[in-house]
């Protein structure tokens, strides 16, 4: 555990290594940023496409019960779909 320092210090040991540790925690880091913002991009997409599908449903079920309760066994009539 001593020398874990100098990996996050960036000395490298003292041999001169140092800047090539560097560029490989940017580039991994890099990598992850790009991926992260990625994995963001399709939250979004998806909860925009759950938020329109779920406007619509809502929709649609008020047009057939207006009073939008749940039904008399207390029940919504929404299901929830789990991937296998």
């Amino acid at each position: 555990m001593e020398g874990d320092s100098d990996t996050f210090s960036g000395q490298g040991g003292g041999d001169g290594g140092g800047g090539q540790i560097d560029s490989k925690v940017v580039q991994t880091f890099q990598k992850s940023f790009v991926q992260l913002n990625n994995n963001i991009r399709r939250v979004v997409d998806l909860y925009g496409d759950l938020s329109s599908s779920f406007a619509k449903s809502m929709d649609a079920s008020s047009e057939g019960d207006s009073s939008g309760a749940a039904k008399p066994d207390g029940k919504t009539g929404f299901k929830r779909n789990r991937p296998a």
